[in-house]
């Protein structure tokens, strides 16, 4: 690669560093001038240096997305599981948000031995809406998280139906449609690569139980 070129890719990896507006104009007159001198070259298979290493930074965060997602979807699965487990010797699951405070009904020591999540608090933005839960990791999983360094807190959405102040589930075979999204809070910790969170997704799966809710 020539030194006209090589100045050409340290301004596109500029424009990506410092632009937070969209760079088609920039790109373009960039573009104008790789084209002038790969023509003044003779060439017509050059290699964009920035473009091939976008793609890789691209596909690699899709990659982290995906297995972050997994990941909530087995805490997910674990707070299912953890509820309906609840219902077997209860006759409901209440969790209920009154001002300042919250209420809940929390898992056994039998079901926290099997499932490891517990509920620690319950809230509502601005009275309204949905229900924003917060849970922890326990157990033996605490120390999968805690070993890797991850936040052991994690937020499931509860769908709130009916818009009031509390929640009240009795079957277990609604659990699937009311335990929405859930969040785990990785990004909150550090910049994790791959090899690490498929690292703590295996983990999570050779530690607890996990059926499909």
């Amino acid at each position: 690669m020539n030194k006209k070129l090589q100045e050409l890719e340290q301004i596109l990896q500029q424009l990506n560093v410092d632009s937070e507006a969209p760079l088609d104009r920039a790109v373009f007159d960039v573009g104008l001038e790789f084209g002038k001198e790969l023509q003044r070259q003779g060439s017509h298979d050059y290699e964009f240096v920035f473009w091939k290493d976008l793609e890789e930074e691209l596909k690699t965060s899709s990659q982290l997305h995906t297995t972050a997602t997994e990941i909530s979807g087995r805490l997910r699965s674990l707070v299912c599981q953890s509820i309906r487990d609840f219902l077997k010797s209860n006759f409901c699951w209440r969790i209920a948000k009154h001002n300042w405070e919250s209420e809940y009904d929390e898992f056994s020591s039998q079901t926290l031995d099997k499932y490891c999540v517990q509920i620690i608090q319950v809230n509502r933005f601005y009275d309204q809406g949905d229900f924003q839960c917060l849970f922890k990791v326990v157990g033996r999983l605490a120390k999968v998280f805690e070993q890797r360094g991850f936040q052991e807190h994690f937020t499931v959405t509860v769908w709130n139906e009916a818009n009031e102040d509390q929640f009240v589930l009795n079957h277990w075979h609604d659990i699937g449609c009311y335990i929405l999204t859930t969040y785990c809070h990785l990004q909150q910790s550090k910049n994790w690569n791959l090899e690490q969170l498929t690292d703590l997704d295996r983990a999570i799966c050779s530690e607890v139980p996990l059926e499909r809710t």
